[in-house]
């Protein structure tokens, strides 16, 4: 007779509710993620060449402490890889930096003050902001362009003292608004030109097949 494997041992503990049928699909989910071969371990190469050049890195769902976020290891990871491969371009795209681990000397630290020479580049993207001299803020200083939606109550008046919007006209931002400062390109110049005050403008949305069917 087969030993039951654990998995479904621990499947037949759940009760049939909803609320139970919730927690075993998240349970699911990690055994799925474990029982992925793990023979073959990827090099950066392999992804660089999967990803086309870019590397998205979000820490939207960590549930670990940001002083020992797991983030670390793959950003010190790939910029020991980038040290030794410096040619080509890749993009990092950051996502929800606040929760990484934005200590002095951590591995975003020196991504975003040495990646350049590396040919690193990186945009960083944050539900807050602050005017104040924390890490955030710091990081922060690492961006010369910096686009601002609708901000969150607790930031609002950090971006308009950045921004020079005033706070009532942030407040009415509606999905797509935005405002941007730092370099721009201009076509005019040819060349990147200071933003300051911000620009607002709008997000471009490509339209879709059935905006067309609608409209006919």
């Amino acid at each position: 007779m087969r030993k039951a494997k654990p998995i479904y041992t621990i499947i037949g503990t759940f009760e049939d509710n909803a609320a139970e049928r919730k927690v075993m699909s998240r349970v699911l989910s990690m055994f799925n993620i474990i029982a992925i071969d793990q023979t073959h371990h990827m090099s950066w190469e392999e992804i660089l060449g999967m990803r086309g050049k870019i590397v998205v890195v979000s820490s939207g769902n960590a549930t670990v402490k940001a002083d020992v976020n797991p983030l670390d290891v793959i950003l010190d990871s790939f910029y020991s890889y980038k040290d030794s491969h410096r040619a080509g371009n890749v993009t990092l795209v950051l996502d929800e930096i606040q929760t990484m681990n934005l200590s002095e000397g951590a591995p975003i630290d020196i991504v975003l003050s040495k990646g350049r020479k590396l040919n690193i580049s990186a945009f960083l993207a944050s539900q807050r902001y602050s005017k104040g001299k924390d890490r955030l803020r710091k990081v922060f200083d690492y961006c010369d362009t910096k686009f601002f939606f609708n901000p969150m109550e607790s930031c609002i008046g950090a971006v308009s003292e950045k921004t020079r919007i005033p706070v009532d006209v942030l407040r009415c931002f509606e999905q797509g608004d935005c405002a941007c400062v730092g370099p721009a390109y201009s076509e005019y110049y040819g060349k990147n030109m200071p933003v300051q005050p911000a620009i607002i403008g709008k997000t471009y949305r490509p339209p879709y097949v059935g905006d067309y069917d609608n409209e006919k």
